[in-house]
């Protein structure tokens, strides 16, 4: 439905983006200093595009602005301004070139992009165009020096013993710390700390887990089994995963190569670019550790089942063990697929049924088993 403007006004849409609640322009902020630019500069604002809750940094989950681009080059679009805050709203992003594209694109469509709380006057003129630039310099810089403070930040605090969020791992649990070191109560999962002033740290868990996670460690290196075998061992006596779940080869080996089971957190792993996932692992020698707690599982028996997990030879499966497992799961579950042997304890993960047959149905072809549809 075309909306109705009076003769000398523009039709314009507003975009508003905020990357927290706790942010000085928030939404509603943002949309009531737009309105009042709108009205002295004769606009009618006749749509609204919005990113609540997502950064600047780069144009990921910003369904927002992605959606009015795409509306901007569309041949009905029926608006020809678009109403930002300022610089900053339409983004931080690190390359500043990368705002302007964007802007050039509205541009070349024929859609002028206005900033509302800016004190250059947006004419394309020399002036302004390099008071823009700088503009998207220091939008970017202030996310760079904010980044930096976090990541420091967050370092500090871990070196204290204390954590981000993110579920424990089995053989531990999450408890509240006063400002003042005192303990308060343990957390639940997908529970968040009862007050802003409080630190979360790792604790070793309930005992049931604490006797699961030794016994676990006794099971693979000390008795010959294998992962898989593990699993198994612990499921048939009972004593189970989380929640009641079964144990399988991810989670055994999980417990198997994490350092909490000695107390020790390990961090700085993983390296990425500013905005983008860290998904780059650094060299061991750049790994931090930290104490948590006194160890769970001896040192020495820990230290006992890591030899054996980098030893080829305690772990090597021939084809036929693998085809072996992948017909006792079929036996369990009358069906097989991905998520089916991931979560078996019979088995090891899909992944080494790909690695090693090139393909889930070449394994499956070989056990003589056909999928349904």
């Amino acid at each position: 439905m075309k909306i109705a403007v009076p003769p000398g006004r523009s039709r314009a849409v507003q975009y508003l983006r905020m990357s927290t609640d706790l942010q000085r322009y928030s939404l509603d902020n943002q949309r009531d200093a737009i309105a009042v630019y709108a009205a002295n500069n004769a606009c009618e604002i006749v749509g609204t595009y919005t990113d609540a809750g997502v950064s600047g940094v780069t144009t990921a989950k910003r369904t927002g602005l992605k959606q009015l681009l795409r509306d901007v080059l569309a041949p009905d679009r029926t608006f020809s301004e678009i109403l930002v805050l300022d610089v900053s709203r339409w983004g931080r992003f690190q390359d500043p070139d990368e705002a302007a594209h964007y802007e050039f694109i509205c541009a070349t469509a024929g859609v002028r992009v206005r900033y509302c709380a800016e004190a250059f006057d947006d004419d394309n003129s020399t002036a302004s165009t390099v008071m823009k630039h700088i503009k998207r310099v220091m939008a970017g810089e202030y996310s760079r020096e904010l980044s930096a403070r976090s990541s420091a930040s967050i370092r500090k605090r871990v070196l204290a013993g204390n954590v981000q969020g993110g579920p424990p791992p089995f053989g531990v649990r999450r408890r509240a710390y006063n400002p003042d070191g005192t303990a308060g109560r343990f957390l639940l999962t997908g529970e968040r700390r009862p007050r802003q002033d409080q630190a979360m740290r790792w604790v070793p868990g309930e005992a049931i887990e604490l006797a699961t996670l030794r016994e676990l460690f006794r099971l693979y290196a000390s008795t010959g089994r294998t992962i898989t075998e593990t699993a198994s061992t612990l499921n048939d006596a009972g004593m189970v995963y989380r929640g009641g779940t079964p144990w399988n080869y991810a989670r055994i080996r999980c417990a198997l190569t994490n350092e909490i089971a000695i107390g020790v957190f390990v961090f700085n792993r993983r390296a990425g670019g500013f905005g983008r996932p860290a998904n780059h692992i650094l060299p061991k020698a750049a790994w931090r550790r930290v104490i948590f707690f006194d160890p769970i599982v001896a040192p020495a028996l820990f230290r006992k089942a890591q030899r054996k997990l980098a030893d080829p030879r305690s772990h090597l499966r021939t084809d036929d063990d693998l085809l072996n497992d992948l017909r006792r799961v079929l036996a369990t579950s009358g069906e097989l697929s991905g998520s089916i042997i991931n979560a078996s304890p019979h088995a090891r993960s899909m992944r080494s049924y790909f690695n090693r047959f090139g393909s889930l149905s070449e394994a499956y072809r070989r056990i003589g088993y056909s999928r349904q549809g």
